[in-house]
C-alpha cells in the first residue's frame, strides 16, 4: 500500500499547537483536585521525604518510608518540591501529564492512520470521552472524568502510550527506552506496556522490514536489545532493590493475594464482583475497534490518507490479542489459581492501552469517511443532505465506519451522563484535608 509523504514542519507545528490547546482545555475542564482521593496517601509520604521529622510516630508512614512501588515517584516529586511549593508541583505535573496525553495521541494517530484529520478526530475523543469503566478505573486516566488528581499512573500513561506507538511501528529500542521512565513512575503498568509494545514489534519481523525500518536481521537484534533494556531496567531499578530491602517477600503469597485482592482492592482485582455493565461496554467498544481495524485491509486511498502497511495492522492486532490475554491472566491468576505476581501486577490496567488504540482506529475510519464526503461529492450539490447520502453510498466509507460513528456518539453520550451523575467532593472534606496537610489548595 502507498504511504503518505512525511508531513512538513509547518503541518507538524500546527498539529502540536492543536494538541497542546486541547490538552490545556481538557486540564482546565477536568475538575482538578488537590489533597483529595489518591493524594491523601501520596502526599504524607512525600512530606516525610522532604522532612524526616514529619509525623514520626505514624505507623503507616514508618512502614512506607523504605523502598516500595512509589519510591521513584516520591523522590521525583520531593526533588521538585524542594525548589517550588508542593501544591505548585502537583498542579504543574497535572497540566503537563494531560497535555502530554493529548500530544502523544495526536502524533501517534497521525502516524498510524497516515492522516492529520484522524489526529484531529482522535484527540478530542481521547481527552473528553470515557467509553467504559472497568476494575474501578476509567478507560484512560488522563481523560476528562478519569484523571482529576495527580498519581503515578497519570504521569506514566502518556509515556506508555508513546512506547506502545513505537512498538506498533516496529521500533522496539525506542519503545523500550520510553518504557524505562514509565516503569520508574509506575512499575507494573510500565513493565506490562513494554511487554505489549515488544510483542507488537514482532509483527514487523514476519515478512521483512517495514518501510524505513532496519533489515530483518538488524530488526531481530533491535528487538533483542529492546527486551534487554526492559529486563535490565526491571532488574536494576525494582527487583534487586526489592530483594535487598526485603519488601518483596515480606508476606506469604497466599496472604498477599488475600490482603491485596480480597481485602483492599476487590474492585480492582476480582472480576466476579464487578457489575456486568462494564464488561458489556468494554466488549462493544473493543468489537467496534476490531471491525474498524479489519476495514483497513484492502482499502484504496489516495496518497493523502494512505493506510499503514499490513505489518502495522498485524501489530495492532497483536496488541488486541495481548491485552485480552493480559486481562484473562488477571482473572485466572487471581481468582482461579492465585499468584502473588498477578495480584501485584493489576493487569486490568491494560484496558487503557486498548481504549486509546481503539479510539485511534475508529478516528482513522471516521477521517476516511470525512475525506470521501468532501472529495467524492460533486460540487454542484449545495446542501449537506445529498452530500451525506453520497458519503454513505460511496466506497470511501467502509461499513465499519458507520459502527465507528455510532460508537463515538454513544461514548460521548455515556460520558456526559457519567459526569453528570458523579457527586462533587464535599467542600468540608477538602478543607479538612488541606488543613491537615498544611498546604494551600489551588482552585482551577
Amino acid at each position: 500500500m502507498e504511504r503518505a509523504s512525511p508531513p512538513d514542519r509547518a503541518a507538524t507545528r500546527q498539529l502540536l499547537a492543536f494538541a497542546v490547546l486541547v490538552g490545556l482545555l481538557a486540564a482546565a475542564t477536568t475538575g482538578y483536585r488537590y489533597g483529595l482521593g489518591v493524594p491523601v496517601v501520596h502526599l504524607p509520604e512525600i512530606l516525610r521525604t522532604l522532612d524526616a521529622g514529619y509525623l514520626v510516630n505514624d505507623f503507616w508512614l514508618n512502614a512506607q518510608e523504605g523502598f516500595g512501588p512509589r519510591f521513584y515517584f516520591r523522590l521525583a516529586i520531593a526533588a521538585a518540591a524542594s525548589v517550588v511549593p508542593l501544591w505548585l508541583v502537583y498542579a504543574a505535573a497535572f497540566v503537563l501529564a494531560v497535555v502530554a496525553l493529548s500530544v502523544a495521541t495526536a502524533l501517534a494517530s497521525r502516524d498510524l492512520a497516515g492522516s492529520a484529520v484522524a489526529a484531529v478526530v482522535a484527540v478530542p475523543l481521547v481527552m473528553w470521552t470515557v467509553p467504559f469503566e472497568l476494575a474501578g478505573w476509567p478507560a484512560i486516566r488522563g481523560a476528562s472524568g478519569g484523571g482529576t488528581v495527580v498519581s503515578p499512573l497519570l504521569l506514566a500513561e502518556p509515556l506508555c502510550f508513546l512506547a506502545l506507538w513505537r512498538g506498533i511501528r516496529g521500533r522496539p529500542m525506542q519503545a523500550a527506552a520510553i518504557s524505562v521512565p514509565a516503569m520508574l513512575l509506575h512499575p507494573t503498568f510500565g513493565l506490562a506496556t513494554a511487554a505489549v509494545a515488544l510483542a507488537a514489534a514482532l509483527a514487523h519481523l514476519e515478512r521483512g522490514p517495514a518501510e524505513g525500518a532496519p533489515a530483518k536481521g538488524r530488526g531481530t537484534w533491535a528487538l533483542a536489545a529492546g527486551a534487554g533494556i526492559v529486563a535490565a531496567a526491571t532488574l536494576g531499578f525494582w527487583i534487586l532493590p526489592g530483594l535487598l530491602s526485603g519488601a518483596i517477600f515480606a508476606l506469604e503469597a497466599s496472604e498477599v493475594v488475600r490482603l491485596v485482592a480480597q481485602v483492599r482492592h476487590p474492585h480492582h482485582l476480582l472480576p466476579s464482583t464487578w457489575p456486568a455493565e462494564g464488561f458489556l461496554r468494554l466488549a462493544a467498544f473493543w468489537a467496534a475497534g476490531a471491525l474498524a481495524l479489519a476495514g483497513w485491509r484492502g482499502r484504496s486511498r489516495s496518497v493523502e490518507l494512505a493506510p499503514e502497511d499490513a505489518r502495522t495492522v498485524r501489530a495492532i492486532a497483536v496488541v488486541f490479542v495481548a491485552v485480552a490475554g493480559g486481562l484473562a491472566c488477571g482473572w485466572f491468576f487471581v481468582e482461579v489459581m492465585p499468584s502473588r505476581w498477578a495480584a501485584m501486577a493489576y493487569l486490568f490496567r491494560l484496558q487503557a492501552l486498548m481504549a486509546w488504540l481503539c479510539w485511534i482506529v475508529l478516528a482513522a475510519t471516521v477521517a476516511d469517511g470525512l475525506r470521501a464526503l468532501w472529495l467524492r461529492v460533486p460540487p454542484r450539490w449545495p446542501t449537506p443532505a445529498p452530500r451525506l447520502a453520497a458519503w454513505l453510498r460511496g466506497p470511501g466509507l467502509h461499513w465499519a465506519g458507520l459502527l465507528g460513528l455510532a460508537t463515538v456518539l454513544a461514548a460521548v453520550a455515556g460520558s456526559v451522563a457519567l459526569l453528570r451523575t458523579e457527586a462533587p467532593p464535599a467542600p468540608a472534606l477538602a478543607v479538612r484535608v488541606a488543613r491537615w496537610l498544611d498546604v494551600p489548595q489551588p482552585v482551577f
